[in-house]
């Protein structure tokens, strides 16, 4: 991957690793889609043990963007704290603009996908219900669709970190959970959920899932029996990955 440096809206930088399409049947004078993806944490950043899913991606006909939206670590204390406060905000603005920035260089179609597990998955949400016109599609990975619970349980999502990322107030902890804005969905998502979550309960992905088929919106809800935070057995890794692109491919019927 390319890393790649786009201007923000505010006048900042953002990064990210770009990927191009690997596929021998990819036709280069047609723009390829986009596929972004999110990293954990929030403040984690791109891991280069994807590159086994980037391959399979970019084989498939997609291009790759591993946004390093601000608050990713590896760029300094200060792009890294650009994200307290404005969890929810900043880094889709920052996924915006690398969309268009990407589309301004001819680089990428305005086919745009969009995936991510736990914070990612939150952004997941989080993009598509507040950019609703934005992405064609998305994933969410036991994405974290309301912020409130976390705020009350304990681990790692302590209500103290949720608070720096968020702010104290009840108001915003609500206004930026995806849960409470499923109004404005438009694009197909699917959900993956593990039963023996204990970060993002999955009662949260299936009221997500519940509402997405109430709305008529094309959705796919996968829960894997006895999977944790984070999937650690090898077959519901290579399964989801699989439902993934499949769901992707359909909702997109382009020439992949």
């Amino acid at each position: 991957g390319k890393m790649i440096t786009f201007p923000t809206k505010d006048g900042e930088k953002g990064y990210g690793y770009f990927y191009k399409p690997k596929n021998p049947n990819y036709e280069s004078k047609e723009q390829p889609p986009l596929l972004i993806f999110v990293h954990g944490g929030p403040t984690g950043n791109s891991d280069s043990v994807y590159s086994n899913t980037y391959q399979f991606w970019t084989s498939c006909g997609f291009a790759i963007l591993d946004i390093e939206h601000r608050g990713s670590t590896g760029f300094g204390r200060q792009y890294r704290d650009m994200l307290l406060g404005n969890w929810g905000i900043i880094e889709i603005s920052d996924i915006a603009d690398a969309i268009s920035y990407l589309q301004s260089k001819n680089a990428i179609s305005k086919q745009v996908a969009i995936t991510g597990g736990s914070a990612g998955g939150y952004t997941v949400q989080r993009a598509l219900t507040s950019l609703p016109d934005l992405f064609q599609v998305g994933a969410s990975y036991f994405g974290i669709g309301n912020l409130e619970p976390l705020v009350i349980m304990t681990h790692k999502f302590e209500s103290k970190y949720i608070s720096q990322l968020v702010g104290e107030n009840p108001d915003a902890v609500k206004d930026r959970s995806p849960i409470n804005h499923l109004d404005a969905l438009k694009a197909p998502m699917i959900v993956f959920q593990g039963s023996e979550d204990r970060v993002v309960p999955p009662e949260i992905s299936r009221e997500m899932a519940e509402i997405l088929k109430n709305k008529g919106i094309k959705s796919d809800y996968i829960e894997y029996s006895g999977e944790s935070h984070g999937f650690r057995q090898f077959e519901n890794k290579v399964d989801s990955l699989t439902k993934e692109s499949s769901f992707f491919k359909e909702v997109l019927k382009s020439t992949l």
